[in-house]
């Protein structure tokens, strides 16, 4: 446990120099300034950050009234001490105030709800079980697991909303807006489109369904694959350069089936995927300016390996502490 002290204050100690970053921790050992999100939320001002710990307690859900960016360590971190951010039902809002939001690095055992007038929200690399439910306009929506998918207001404001190299399940509902656009995703769908229109697909891997309800959509160089029509686009739709086979993934069931960090969505040799998208890169997750990441840990310098190496000093002798840390591009 000393560990986690440690590494918690001496990653911490830059950001308590600087104005506007709080820290976050409900683990006794590890202490941050709150011990809980909704505490940091109050106390923080508009354009503050908020570093969430790593813990083995359950967090409880919150609401973001106020332009903020929410970093956690990453839903499945590699390092010593693998903690996570779990937050517990209900949903996740992000309310009226909100507006240009950052939220990365969680697990949330529910969703994530953004209420109507809030708009520029960056949602990335987290794990949901439940529905992300969208509304509003200049969402990017990037290199998340949803575990039971997407689903857009179709009968409010939506627009310029990007949603790419995701992992979508279950449901993808409500897409109605040609400024709305789906790439490098990997769509393992039972409602896949419902209530959907003029939106573009392009890049994406389409495993085991089928967009029965489309209209005047866009599918641009996907790959479908034991699908129901085997064809895209679907009638009422247009397209091009679109392939039905298999994508060839490095490990994944034939069958189809639900996400598992044991699958590796990686292309083998020979897929048709590689270099196939309308960038000139891979179809799938691993294609276009923002590949996926299987472990979803944010882009920020982070301590993964923290060693003592004498524990017991001598009364004016040294610490020897040797301190591993990286960061992602």
């Amino acid at each position: 446990m000393k560990s986690q002290i440690l590494s918690l204050l001496i990653t911490g100690l830059p950001f308590f120099m600087q104005a506007g970053v709080l820290t976050v921790s409900n683990h006794p050992n590890s202490p941050g300034q709150y011990t809980s999100i909704s505490d940091a939320i109050a106390a923080a001002s508009a354009g503050d950050t908020i570093y969430v710990h790593g813990s083995g307690v359950v967090y409880p859900a919150f609401t973001v009234n106020k332009q903020l960016t929410l970093i956690g360590p990453g839903h499945k971190p590699q390092k010593q001490v693998a903690a996570i951010v779990q937050i517990a039902p209900p949903n996740i809002i992000f309310a009226s105030g909100s507006s240009g939001s950052v939220i990365m690095g969680f697990y949330f055992q529910s969703g994530l709800t953004i209420d109507p007038g809030v708009n520029n929200l960056r949602i990335q690399e987290n794990y949901s079980t439940g529905t992300l439910s969208v509304e509003g306009t200049g969402h990017l929506i990037m290199k998340n697991i949803l575990r039971s998918g997407i689903g857009l207001n179709n009968y409010g404001v939506q627009g310029n909303i990007m949603v790419r190299n995701n992992i979508i399940e279950q449901n993808l509902t409500g897409a109605i807006d040609a400024t709305v656009e789906f790439s490098n995703n990997f769509i393992y769908s039972l409602n896949f489109c419902t209530n959907c229109a003029y939106t573009v697909f392009k890049n994406n891997i389409i495993w085991g369904t089928y967009p029965t309800s489309a209209i005047n959509m866009t599918f641009l160089n996907n790959i479908a694959f034991l699908n129901i029509n085997d064809t895209l686009p679907p009638p009422g739709s247009l397209g091009s350069g679109n392939i039905i086979g298999n994508p060839m993934f490095v490990s994944y069931p034939l069958a189809g089936t639900t996400f598992s960090y044991s699958h590796d969505y990686h292309l083998m040799s020979g897929s048709p995927a590689i270099g196939a998208g309308t960038d000139g890169t891979d179809i799938g997750i691993y294609g276009g300016v923002t590949p996926f990441d299987p472990y979803g840990e944010p882009p920020v310098p982070q301590v993964f390996e923290f060693n003592i190496h004498n524990p017991v000093i001598p009364s004016g002798g040294n610490l020897d502490i040797k301190i591993t840390s990286k960061t992602k591009d």
